[in-house]
């Protein structure tokens, strides 16, 4: 096997001139006059009836909005893409759809305790229940014993005014009322 050397660029470059020697191309055409022929016998156009390529802005805009409604349109179609839509652009609506069958109305009690008297349930609780003098003796009287030290609850009947919730100690005393707001703070001042 013959040993190879390296060559120089100059040895190379002769090497491939005398090997394109031996090796016969087609002569390259000349390529400008032939296009520059075909240009002079080519008709020329007129100016005016070429069409400009140009796309306008108003074009472009109203085909992009005929896009958009139309999409609009199809998305507002669809029941679930609508309420997709609305929820995601938090619009608030009624929503209107009707039952087979309504639930019956169940009326659930206060869960005030037992009906009794003011001397009963005085009985059944650890504490002193104190009546304010200024509201008069309560409408009805509820015990609920199975809470520890008992629960009483007094109950008047309806009246104009706003109602008066504070503590003491560990009892929640509430006055509904339509005392003035001086009169309901003197009974709250005079609670034990």
């Amino acid at each position: 096997m013959a040993e190879l050397r390296q060559v120089s660029d100059s040895e190379l470059e002769a090497s491939l001139r005398d090997a394109g020697s031996r090796y016969p191309y087609p002569p390259t055409p000349n390529l400008a006059h032939a296009v520059r022929a075909r240009i002079v016998l080519a008709p020329a156009v007129p100016a005016t009836s070429r069409r400009v390529n140009v796309v306008r802005p108003w074009r472009l805009a109203l085909v992009a909005g005929l896009v958009l409604v139309f999409l609009a349109g199809a998305a507002l179609l669809n029941r679930g893409t609508r309420d997709a839509i609305a929820h995601f652009f938090h619009v608030r609506g009624v929503v209107v759809t009707k039952a087979s069958a309504l639930p019956s109305v169940s009326v659930s009690s206060l869960n005030l305790g037992q009906p009794t008297s003011l001397e009963r349930a005085q009985s059944l609780v650890s504490f002193i229940i104190v009546v304010p003098s200024q509201l008069g003796p309560p409408d009805a009287v509820y015990v609920d014993p199975s809470i520890p030290g008992g629960e009483v609850t007094l109950a008047y009947k309806p009246r104009a005014g706003i109602p008066l919730v504070w503590e003491d100690e560990s009892v929640t005393l509430r006055i509904e009322s339509g005392l003035s707001k001086s009169d309901a703070m003197d009974i709250a001042t005079h609670m034990p």
